[in-house]
């Protein structure tokens, strides 16, 4: 099954990391959602992409421009629920509409939503490789995140940060692992990155590889074929980079767009049918 996954629901069209996001992204015929997934100050497990609060996104309940920016991780629950991050549409998508006063939901906010839906959970675990210490280590992030979904089916963790997905694994040795990477996070570790994907891959039991799309070729899709692991890249928007990564073989896409690209398969399967 070719999965088509909304990228932080349908940020192209809603406000990121929102219900409301993801509702839209379900409705547009995603099978799965991406998300992000930080821990406040008091424990709480919030979906949120920065580290810090983002000005360009979030205001105040009352729609005034943010004037303390704060690491999720040192502030509480009860303060990142007075920030409205839907009242303001991203400018980097310009068909994305407002939906003022929406909070940044909680992760049980989201298995509570999900509950009433057909739809698989790609939980992210925001852990900076580069700059982990702007959450919580990685054993105590594990712990916080899988102890309220360790009943929850339908569901995957992945990561840029593999040391996570390692303690994730401990606690959980059958729930899939995708691992996440970019050439900068590459660079991080080794410049013949091909071979530590696939080790990485094989230690940790992971079945899913999501690199930034611009990294695949088709001899290196093969390779990863060749292991038995599914090739879901990010984030891609253009039916051009669709059709190509579609002909190499990846076994889906994570898309701001998701409705588009349902469309978009939608009528290439007509075309063939021609």
């Amino acid at each position: 099954m070719f999965s088509i996954q909304g990228h932080r629901g349908s940020r192209g069209t809603l406000p990121e990391n929102t219900i409301a996001s993801f509702q839209a992204a379900v409705e547009g015929g995603a099978d799965t959602i991406e998300m992000d997934l930080l821990i406040t100050q008091d424990g709480r497990v919030v979906i949120h992409h920065n580290h810090l609060f983002n000005p360009l996104l979030c205001t105040t309940w009352e729609g005034d421009p943010l004037q303390d920016i704060r690491l999720i991780s040192e502030v509480s629950y009860k303060e990142i629920a007075q920030l409205d991050c839907g009242r303001k549409p991203n400018p980097h998508f310009p068909e994305q509409r407002a939906c003022p006063q929406t909070s940044i939901p909680t992760l049980q906010d989201v298995l509570e939503w999900a509950k009433g839906h057909h739809v698989r959970l790609n939980l992210e675990l925001k852990v900076d490789p580069f700059h982990p210490e702007l959450t919580l280590p990685p054993a105590a992030f594990a712990e916080k995140v899988w102890d309220l979904v360790k009943k929850t089916e339908n569901i995957y963790f992945s990561s840029f940060h593999f040391g996570v997905l390692e303690e994730i694994r401990k606690k959980a040795p059958k729930v899939p692992l995708g691992l996440v990477f970019n050439q900068n996070s590459l660079d991080l570790f080794t410049q013949d990155w091909i071979p530590f994907i696939l080790a990485t891959a094989r230690r940790l039991r992971a079945t899913i590889v999501s690199p930034e799309y611009s990294l695949l070729t088709e001899d290196n899709v093969r390779l990863f074929h060749a292991e038995g692991l599914q090739v879901i890249p990010w984030t891609v928007n253009t039916p051009t980079h669709w059709q190509s990564l579609i002909q190499m073989g990846v076994h889906g896409i994570i898309t701001d767009y998701p409705a588009a690209l349902v469309q978009f398969r939608q009528q290439r399967a007509l075309l063939k049918k021609l």
